[in-house]
């Protein structure tokens, strides 16, 4: 409203003239006011504010800068010293994998020699295992033939598939036919550790066995064909039991199940249908009865009619000439009509209840029809149905002809593959047995090792010198210098491993796999661009901070790998002496003879390994050191001999062992805890899962087993990472985090004992597990599936004073997992 005013106020006075002198006032003054300040000592004045401010800008930039300059070069000193203690790391690691070469050369050396007939040894083994293998095969076929077959012809003419009797010899024979199978399959898969050992020793023969190392691959390759021929023939035996002991009988019963319902359907169709009928035949003689009704109802009209005629006429008469007669028969007529009415209304009645009949007569009808057509519907479904189950029992009749078939197919397969095998083991055999009697060892012995020799003639990279400007740059040749000392670290672990277990390099190292840690993209752009403000100076800090903690990170891991190879290269040189062939071959045999020590067997679950671990506590294995087990019987019948102490076998069978309080162990029961009571480790850290698929992965040596950094992170299943995890159980049973199939997890800890001492421990796990302590197998259990039970196996071991460290391996095929670690002194502990 206001402004409306003011609008028609401005407008009442002369509008143009009076902006137009405004706008020229304005302009004036402002030219003015320019003129002052650039004419005038104000001028400089401003100026020289602006410029103060800029210059201390300037300069405050340049001081953050010198001082950011200053960190970057005061970092760059740290990491070159932090580069150059690495550099000495691997100097070092360098020259233990130089004696290590060393030692698997005189090692190779001597192999080459005896490798031919070590062979020949093992492949004359894996002959006589084949053969028995033919021969239960063999056995296999005519028991197919004349006992397996025909019961499955007779079942399969008969379609006699639900008999119970029936059903349960089909399965029973199914059983003894994977049973036989599976013993096959166990023959030939001790052929193939043999041909895997004979190949591993054969690997260090010389050039001169080149055209037979070809042929013992090929035998080899023929092997593996006659095991996958077993595994399809096994496969194809379990697809028939499922199909002739579930499938089939399912399809039978499913159509007889099907064929009683159409039946069902057809009977309720059928009655149905007579409720139609009736129905019909109700409506029927109630609409007769209507029409016999609508043709009394006219009879009675007329009456009634033919009634009121009569009284009209009679009073008529009456009027006429009244006397006494007359007036009696009209009294008489005017009865006749009521009566004659009285008929009317009753017919008209009945004839409305007659209609009343006919309408719920039709809707009975039709809730009848409704219903038939329904049973009719049901009827039809019914009968797809059983043509469908029909057919489904056809196909899986002619399916169950054609698996028998394919049995007696596969059956044929494998003896073929298996002949195939046996003649080109025996043709091998000849053949090396041929050139082994023409070779002289003394005119050439040239052993092929050439990892060995590429190790040998690599050379360590100098630090450089002025080329490392940069924050980045000595980050990176961190990184750099981290993989290959972890490079180092798995080539020396691999070398230990071909020598304790007298295998070739190159076999040792594809079952190696050590810890490299991943490390966080540092920001480049940060570190190296002029820093001038506040801001930019904290985020350069900080980022100077990351790059010192993950510098320091791989000093202090490569510092461990270092102490681990050193440690662990003790058992090699003893006292400092000189590495021979004698000691080498003391060390394989002491490695041999714990791992045999640690092997589960079922005849012999007690085994004592505490001498043997004692062997290596301080200056290595002397040769026969050490004894693993017995195979005496004890006096109660036991397949082992018992410790000196309490029966190892009264072992608790749930979770009532006594919880460990602590990881520290005194030699004495407490006054609450019995000298024989067995106490179970529920304390661990826990990793995984490493990935197994198909199990193959059950030999290789994943990270753990080469270090333990509980802060490492590390590739794990599917490319997932993995980290050690705290786990604490409540009973005897642990879970590892994260249990997934087919997977192998670790699982580890450390125990501290007031004083070396030899323990009982009991051991369990769902399925294969391998047990280090300080380093030293004393556990591993068979390849098998199998599920977790508390007294799986019994070991004497032997802790050392101070802390013992426990590293526990899993695997987990399918379904659940867990082990058990459980300990029990001589004279108790706590």
């Amino acid at each position: 409203m206001n402004q409306n005013v003011n609008n028609k106020c401005w407008q009442k006075t002369p509008g143009r003239p009076l902006e137009f002198r405004w706008f020229i006032g304005s302009l004036g003054l402002h030219i003015l006011l320019v003129s002052i300040l650039m004419l005038t000592p104000a001028r400089q004045l401003i100026l020289n504010r602006s410029e103060k401010k800029l210059s201390k800008a300037t300069v405050r930039g340049e001081r953050i800068q010198a001082v950011i300059d200053h960190i970057r070069q005061t970092e760059q000193d740290r990491l070159a010293a932090q580069i150059r203690e690495m550099s000495y790391i691997e100097e070092q690691m360098n020259t233990l994998l130089e004696e290590r070469i060393g030692q698997y050369e005189i090692l190779a050396d001597q192999m080459a020699l005896s490798a031919p007939e070590k062979t020949i040894q093992l492949l004359e083994g894996a002959l006589i295992q084949q053969i028995a293998a033919q021969e239960a095969q063999t056995i296999l076929d005519n028991w197919m033939v004349q006992e397996f077959n025909p019961q499955l012809s007779q079942v399969i003419q008969t379609h006699n598939w639900e008999d119970l009797t029936v059903r349960e010899n089909l399965n029973n024979h199914h059983q003894e036919m994977l049973g036989r199978q599976d013993q096959i399959k166990e023959l030939q898969a001790q052929v193939s550790d043999a041909f895997k050992i004979a190949i591993d020793q054969f690997s260090f023969v010389s050039d001169d066995f080149l055209s037979n190392r070809e042929e013992l691959l090929k035998a080899q390759s023929e092997q593996l064909k006659a095991n996958s021929a077993q595994d399809e023939a096994k496969k194809t035996t379990g697809i028939m039991q499922e199909s002739f002991v579930r499938k089939n009988p399912d399809a039978a019963r499913d159509l007889k199940n099907t064929e009683n319902r159409l039946q069902q359907a057809r009977d309720r169709a059928q009655k149905e249908k007579a409720g139609v009928d009736k129905s019909k035949e109700t409506l029927t003689t109630d609409e007769e009865r209507k029409a016999a009704l609508q043709i009394k109802l006219a009879e009675n009209q007329e009456r009634v009619q033919k009634a009121v005629d009569e009284e009209i006429l009679a009073r008529h008469e009456n009027d006429i000439e009244p006397n006494r007669d007359k007036q009696k028969a009209v009294e008489q007529a005017e009865k006749d009509t009521k009566k004659q009415r009285d008929y009317l209304v009753s017919t008209e009645r009945e004839l409305i209840k007659a209609d009343e009949r006919i309408v719920s007569d039709q809707r009975r009808l039709q809730e009848a029809e409704n219903k038939y057509q329904q049973a009719a519907q049901k009827v039809a479904e019914a009968e797809s149905q059983v043509l469908i189950a029909r057919e489904k029992v056809d196909t899986l009749i002619a399916e169950a002809e054609t698996l028998q078939n394919q049995a007696g197919l596969k059956s044929d397969k494998a003896s073929y593959t298996q002949a195939q095998a046996i003649e080109a083991l025996r043709q091998t055999i000849a053949h090396l047995k041929d050139q082994v009697q023409s070779w002289n060892p003394s005119d050439t012995l040239k052993v092929r090792r050439p990892i060995a020799e590429a190790w040998k003639n690599e050379r360590i990279e100098p630090i450089p010198g002025n080329r490392l400007n940069t924050v980045t740059d000595w980050y990176d040749r961190a990184v750099e210098a981290e993989i290959r000392i972890a490079d180092k670290h798995k080539r020396i672990k691999a070398t230990e491993t071909a020598l304790k277990a007298v295998v070739p390099i190159e076999i040792a190292l594809q079952q190696t796999q050590v810890a490299v840690t991943s490390h966080p993209e540092i920001d480049r752009e940060l570190l190296l661009k002029p820093v001038v403000t506040s801001d930019e100076a904290v985020r350069h800090k900080n980022e100077i901070n990351n790059v010192r903690e993950e510098v320091g990170s791989m000093l202090t891991s490569s510092y461990a790998r270092l102490a681990e190879v050193q440690r662990a290269g003790d058992s090699w040189t003893g006292n400092g002496l000189t590495v021979s062939l004698a000691r080498i071959n003391a060390v394989a045999d002491w490695s041999a003879a714990l791992e045999a020590g640690a092997l589960e067997d079922e005849t012999m679950r007690y085994k004592d390994v505490a001498g043997l671990m004692q062997g290596n506590d301080r200056n290595g294995p002397a040769p026969g050191s050490g004894q693993a087990g017995s195979n005496k019987r004890s006096d109660s019948g036991r397949p082992n001999e018992k410790p000196d102490w309490n029966d190892p076998y009264n072992t608790p069978k749930s979770d009532d062992a006594y919880t460990l309080r602590a990881t520290r162990f005194t030699l004495a029961g407490g006054s609450d805890i019995p000298s024989d009571a067995w106490i179970h480790v529920d304390t661990w850290y826990t990793i995984g899962p490493f990935p197994n698929p198909d199990r193959r992965n059950i030999d290789t040596k994943f990270p753990p087993e080469s270090i333990i950094d509980l802060d490492g992170v590390y590739s794990g299943k599917d490319g997932r990472p993995v980290r050690w995890e705290f786990v604490k159980s409540p009973g005897i049973q642990i879970v590892p985090a994260h249990d997934e199939e087919y997977a192998i997890y670790y699982a580890y800890t450390e125990l501290w004992f007031d004083q070396a001492c030899d323990v009982l421990i009991a051991v369990g796990s769902d399925d294969n597990s391998r047990i280090w302590i300080n380093d030293l197998l004393v556990w591993k259990s068979g390849r098998e599936l199998k599920s977790w039970r508390v007294d799986e196996g019994f070991r004497r071991v032997h802790f050392r004073q101070g802390s013992n460290r426990v590293l526990y391996r899993i695997e987990n095929g399918w379904h659940s997992m867990a082990f058990s670690f459980l300990i029990k002194g001589e004279k108790g502990i706590r």
